[in-house]
């Protein structure tokens, strides 16, 4: 990941958004040191789940896990058909 200065960042502001688009590079825009933005793909950044949306989706698979009928079924059966059910 690169890092540069905000002036930087101006002077090149169109390369920046390139190597984002084409190579998928994220570049950090730094003040004084210190970091205040961030340029990335923006396909990159629509797909990042977020640990609530990791939770979210495993109470939800837990959820279906319950309401299996388990006799009779192995639990891969099991597992296939409540994975069938999230798609």
């Amino acid at each position: 990941m690169r890092r540069c200065s905000v002036a930087d960042a101006k002077a090149h502001l169109s390369r920046l958004i390139t190597d984002a688009d084409r190579d998928g590079r994220e570049t950090i825009i730094e003040r004084r040191g210190r970091p205040v933005a961030r340029i990335v793909p923006l396909e990159a950044e629509i797909n990042k789940r977020t640990r609530e949306d990791v939770v979210k989706d495993f109470d939800e698979a837990i959820n279906a896990l319950a309401k299996v009928r388990w006799d009779g079924d192995s639990a891969s059966s099991a597992l296939r058909e409540v994975r069938g059910g999230l798609d």
